[in-house]
């Protein structure tokens, strides 16, 4: 029996639980994390994986080792749970006062998911960044991971809107400070988005900031290779040409 495909799914968890097919992208994670770094950067086009990659990210560092039974990284880090931040800035948001809210709404929705008491007294977001961060190394004795997907997202939304940008771009710039402050406490960083870190100046005061977007070691870290696709996804493509009458060859070229 075919496996599912994972169409639209950026769960990693839910994608192996309802037998999707994975494309195994660990053996990348695993190679960051033996790198030396713990703050990186990854610029990729939207709807290219990145969702799933910090997902999968996440997953590793909660521990959850039954979900990677057969792939690579499975047998090689020690699965020891840390609590891990994930910084959805995927929503819309149309002003910076919006913007602001949603910070502290999506902070208070994690702190309720680590059971930790992140009161809100209409501190700023990075305020409540700060403690949440705090309150989680106090709570556990192990150092936070923190995954941010699509921090650019807000400014991009208003890119005709010169003004409005830029107040988004003051708001997030704020808000991501409180991860240099925090850095003490931080097992990994990691920050997804499709512009440049340097085009948006948004994380200027990380000197340590590690932007792997185009290292060759990284480069098929999100997406499918031609490779991948041929083995991955080797049943679907011969099912099709089967179905439309036509050669493997010739689907594939139409992929």
């Amino acid at each position: 029996m075919m496996k599912n495909l994972p169409v639209g799914q950026q769960d990693f968890e839910k994608l192996i639980r309802k037998n999707c097919v994975y494309v195994d992208k660990t053996a990348y994670i695993h190679q960051m994390l033996l790198s030396g770094g713990d703050t990186f950067f990854l610029s990729r086009p939207r709807r290219f994986g990145k969702s799933l990659l910090l997902s999968t990210i996440k997953s590793i560092f909660e521990g959850k080792k039954e979900l990677f039974k057969w792939l690579y990284i499975e047998d090689k880090i020690d699965w020891e749970p840390h609590p891990v931040i994930m910084l959805d800035m995927t929503k819309d948001t149309a002003t910076a006062e919006t913007l602001k809210l949603a910070l502290a709404s999506l902070l208070k929705s994690i702190a309720q998911i680590h059971q930790v008491d992140l009161e809100y007294h209409e501190e700023s977001p990075s305020t409540m960044l700060e403690r949440l961060i705090s309150l989680l190394f106090l709570k556990t004795g192990k150092q936070v991971v923190v995954l941010v997907d699509e921090y650019d997202k807000a400014i991009l939304d208003q890119i005709d809107d010169l003004e409005q940008a830029n107040a988004m771009r003051e708001v997030l710039y704020t808000f991501y400070g409180a991860l240099k402050s925090s850095s003490t406490y931080l097992k990994l960083l990691l920050v997804t988005g499709i512009t440049k870190i340097s085009q948006t100046s948004i994380f200027s005061g990380f000197n340590n900031l590690k932007d792997i977007s185009f290292h060759p070691q990284y480069t098929a870290i999100c997406g499918y290779n031609q490779q991948e696709l041929e083995v991955n996804f080797a049943e679907y493509i011969r099912h099709t040409a089967q179905v439309t009458d036509s050669s493997e060859e010739k689907t594939l070229a139409l992929i």
